[in-house]
This record gives C-alpha cells, structure tokens and sequence, in this order.
C-alpha cells in the first residue's frame, strides 16, 4: 500500500483504486478495509503519516511535497 502511494504521489486514489494496485484483481479486499489499511499504515509511518491525507468521499492522496497541508 506505501510504494502505490509513494508511487501515484500527489494524485487523488479512489479507494477501489487502491485495492486494484495494491492488491490486484484476484483479492477480495473491500473497499472499507483499505481504510483500515490506511489507519495501520499511519500508525506504524508514526511522524510521516502525516504526509497521507484522507479525502471525504474520494479516497486518500499521498502528498507530493512537504509544504502540503
């Protein structure tokens, strides 16, 4: 899930986008584990976690540069 983000920085991802890159077609991961994911993901990034932003009704977008907020 990291190198998809780290990857598309800066682009808004759909969290079915998600799914399909990060696990591919063959899974069965639902749309609303991703946010699960993405919560496990910001605690074990601690400090950096704060470069992955939450989109309301969108997804998640990783920031493409630090000035972000």
């Amino acid at each position: 899930l990291l190198v998809v983000f780290l990857d598309h920085r800066g682009q808004a991802l759909e969290r079915r986008d998600l799914v399909r890159l990060a696990w591919g077609a063959g899974h069965h991961i639902t749309e609303r584990a991703v946010d699960t994911h993405v919560r496990r993901l910001r605690i074990k990034l601690g400090e950096a976690g704060q470069w992955l932003f939450t989109l309301r009704q969108v997804g998640y977008r990783w920031a493409a540069d630090p000035s972000e907020k």
